[in-house]
């Protein structure tokens, strides 16, 4: 019985949990610039710091905290991270230092045999990525119109790990 007890209080308590007040709805304006800061414990600033440093130091050699080089991150980025996260409903997100280095990240994601399907008016780095690198890793990529949904449609295939999409370009603005 007191095993029972203990489950239905543990179950109460995450019920408690979930039901807990949350703070008022702000603007959405204000919503972005507080949304993943923790504040910081020495200064009590409101927004998040922003840490210029390239190295962080450790408590001993050998034994690195949470960051040690800013390349492999820094609470400024983790903070962007956790912020752009919680704005769009997602659980986590990564922030890389260009537009190619996320696009070449997410290409590491597909392996030979995958199909991927993206627009025939696409920026021109990723166009080289997609017609050079992807087909030595044995992956296929489909160039096809993607202002007609039906065309998309009929691109997809049982292997279709991505549909990738892009801002249009130019002459399609």
């Amino acid at each position: 019985m007191a095993a029972k007890k203990t489950a239905k209080t543990k179950t109460t308590a995450a019920a408690k949990a979930k039901k807990a007040p949350t703070p008022a709805h702000h603007a959405y304006e204000t919503e972005c610039v507080h949304r993943g800061v923790k504040v910081d414990t020495l200064y009590k600033s409101a927004t998040t710091p922003i840490y210029p440093t390239s190295t962080f130091a450790f408590a001993e050699p050998g034994k690195a905290g949470p960051y040690d080089y800013t390349r492999s991150g820094n609470p400024t980025r983790s903070a962007l991270e956790a912020n752009l996260a919680q704005l769009e409903g997602g659980t986590s997100a990564r922030a890389t230092c260009t537009g190619m280095s996320a696009i070449s990240t997410l290409t590491y994601m597909w392996k030979a045999g995958d199909h991927i399907i993206t627009g025939n008016d696409i920026y021109g780095g990723t166009h080289r990525l997609f017609t050079t690198l992807c087909p030595r890793h044995g992956v296929e990529v489909s160039f096809v119109n993607m202002r007609d949904p039906k065309v998309v449609e009929k691109a997809i295939q049982k292997n279709t790990k991505a549909i990738w999409i892009e801002t249009p370009s130019n002459p399609l603005l």
